[in-house]
């Protein structure tokens, strides 16, 4: 048996290894970064449960300015939390939250709408 076969047979061996380490860490990578999210999304969601449930809480009694101010300042305090905890989907609620609005105020429909009423004929 010479030594170029049974080093290339070695080589083959440790390259099908590596390749297999290879996978299962890219793998685990994968796993470990969803976890990460779902943790983040988790945390965000309980905020703003916390935070309703801290409105409900002390502002049964105050009036409807008192309430709007407190919406704003929540509002922006949302976005921050979005934006630190990385829960980027917050950005893409408030675009479509935004769009809407817009639409409405100009009277457009929804994009997904048809405009005109054409009849299928047979």
């Amino acid at each position: 048996m010479s030594t170029t076969s049974v080093s290339g047979d070695l080589e083959q061996i440790t390259t099908q290894e590596e390749s297999a380490r290879d996978t299962q860490v890219a793998r685990l990578e994968n796993d470990l970064q969803k976890e990460k999210d779902s943790r983040k999304s988790e945390r965000f969601v309980w905020a703003l449960v916390v935070i309703i449930t801290v409105d409900l809480a002390s502002l049964k009694d105050a009036g409807w300015a008192m309430c709007l101010v407190v919406l704003i300042f929540e509002f922006i305090l949302v976005l921050v939390l979005g934006k630190v905890w990385g829960f980027d989907e917050i950005y893409t609620i408030l675009q479509n939250a935004i769009d809407a609005a817009n639409r409405l105020r100009n009277g457009q429909p929804k994009p997904d709408t048809p405009t005109d009423k054409t009849e299928i004929s047979n």
